[in-house]
């Protein structure tokens, strides 16, 4: 058997370790081949992101250290020469299979929950490198050894950019806001309610759009009905349309994504991920920090807030409904600095191209 030169090993579904990431591995040069860790409806759901899965590992009670050993039989049937990981328990799997360091290029997306279980020693050997620039004291802090960053732009982004003609969502005078969160309760859903519901007070009809509802979600929904007949004129709807989750099937229907995410749990986010949004024309409002800062140029195709400023979001979202112009401006930048295809290197995340109306209007944006 010829031995198989690289192989990712991927549980999908982990923090961090979703169709923006899957994406951008099988859109590299190279292809992608993986292993994945967990069940058959796990290895077909990264088959359908078009990446050739070799097998799968179940991971028995969700503990990756106890897939290590059947991990590590599937390798060396396989005969992989190097093995690359994007997640925590895809690195404790790889390396209690006996991947040697030298073998073993181990990168972390996002990380959530406690420390999954691995020897200090074994830990001792492998470098990790971190996806985003405040994962690295993270990583520290949980026990891990990082080294330099992984470079955004070294992932292809992977994804084409749709027509960024005007939304189609019912009304097209309608501003649509969809809310992202990693996982979903990381979003702090009443804050971003206020604002968006804020921005209808002030004269705008507002769409939100949420991956899923919960709780929170549904109690949030009832004030808004109640709330609707004071707005005297402009309605606010919530749409739960799990398609959040798969911005390619959404993005020609939203016109911008809200990510604010609470300050203390910054790792949860997955930089990847939002840079998606941007690659397929949504402008992104999130909470400014290092890792926005690498993907959002302020006032072109995107904002970035002060997470204590309540009335941040609401001002935003309250220029951009205003003013279509504006708008359209933000959407085609974002387009052109993160979308296009991995192939053509004008449009790779290391160069970013933010020309035409987005930059004439970065100072009205910004004001």
């Amino acid at each position: 058997m010829r031995s198989m030169p690289a192989v990712d090993v991927l549980d999908p579904g982990g923090p961090g370790v979703d169709g923006a990431l899957l994406a951008s591995l099988a859109a590299r040069p190279r292809g992608a081949r993986a292993i994945v860790l967990g069940g058959r409806a796990d290895a077909d759901a990264v088959a359908r992101q078009g990446l050739e899965v070799l097998g799968h590992v179940p991971i028995p009670g969700g503990v990756p250290w106890l897939a290590g050993a059947p991990l590590g039989r599937l390798l060396r049937r396989l005969d992989v020469e190097e093995v690359a990981t994007w997640s925590e328990a895809g690195l404790v799997a790889a390396i209690r299979a006996g991947v040697a360091p030298s073998k073993l290029h181990a990168a972390v997306v996002a990380v959530d929950g406690p420390p999954p279980w691995l020897e200090p020693w074994r830990r001792d050997r492998h470098a990790v490198r971190p996806v985003g620039f405040e994962l690295g004291p993270v990583l520290f802090s949980r026990g891990w050894r990082p080294e330099s960053l992984l470079p955004l732009a070294d992932l292809p982004v992977g994804f084409a950019s749709p027509s960024l003609g005007a939304v189609d969502w019912a009304d097209p005078a309608r501003l649509v806001v969809g809310l992202h969160a990693e996982p979903i309760r990381a979003l702090d859903f009443e804050r971003m309610v206020f604002a968006i519901v804020a921005a209808g007070v002030a004269g705008r009809d507002i769409t939100i759009v949420i991956p899923e509802c919960g709780t929170r979600g549904r109690a949030s929904m009832r004030w808004i009905a109640e709330a609707n007949p004071a707005f005297s004129g402009p309605d606010v709807r919530v749409v739960v349309d799990d398609r959040m989750r798969t911005p390619e099937r959404i993005a020609e229907h939203v016109d911008a994504v809200v990510s604010v995410v609470r300050p203390t749990a910054p790792a949860r986010r997955s930089i990847v991920s939002l840079r998606r949004w941007l690659s397929f024309g949504v402008p992104l409002i999130a909470e400014r920090s290092r890792d926005t800062e690498s993907i959002v140029e302020d006032g072109v195709d995107g904002r970035l807030v002060d997470v204590d400023d309540r009335h941040a979001v609401t001002s935003i979202l309250v220029r951009l409904a205003g003013e279509p112009a504006l708008l359209a401006g933000m959407r085609h930048a974002a387009a052109a600095r993160h979308g296009g295809s991995p192939a053509d290197p004008r449009f790779r995340a290391s160069s970013p191209q933010a020309g035409g109306s987005a930059s004439r209007n970065r100072d009205a944006a910004s004001r």
